[in-house]
């Protein structure tokens, strides 16, 4: 149950970083702080107590903000961050490697025992 409620603290994380993007260095300031018109602490509060009724609630109301601050077309503004992935090479080992012939006389030691 705990990474339920952790994956759902995650998109809410997703949602506060989407209103982020749609505001100015001075709206940020002005609106995202604790209390401001963006504080999505009630909603993480919820979401942490299994309160989902109140936090759907919560959600519809911060929508209807979002709508009224940036306009209905607020959401096709934003775009995704792009994501840095990396390649991560695989090691390979040469059946001729050390390591390989190792690897697979520690593996037969091992069956043998």
């Amino acid at each position: 149950m705990d990474n339920v409620r952790q994956s759902r603290l995650w998109l809410l994380e997703g949602i506060d970083n989407a209103i982020l993007r749609l505001m100015t260095p001075e709206e940020k300031t002005l609106m995202h702080k604790p209390g401001g018109t963006f504080d999505l602490t009630h909603i993480a509060q919820l979401l942490k107590i299994d309160q989902l009724n109140a936090a759907i609630m919560e959600l519809a109301k911060l929508k209807a903000q979002v709508i009224k601050t940036f306009g209905p077309e607020a959401a096709d503004r934003v775009e995704p961050p792009a994501l840095k992935l990396q390649e991560v090479p695989s090691p390979t080992y040469p059946m001729n490697s050390n390591k390989f012939r190792d690897s697979a006389n520690l593996v037969l030691d091992r069956m043998s025992l």
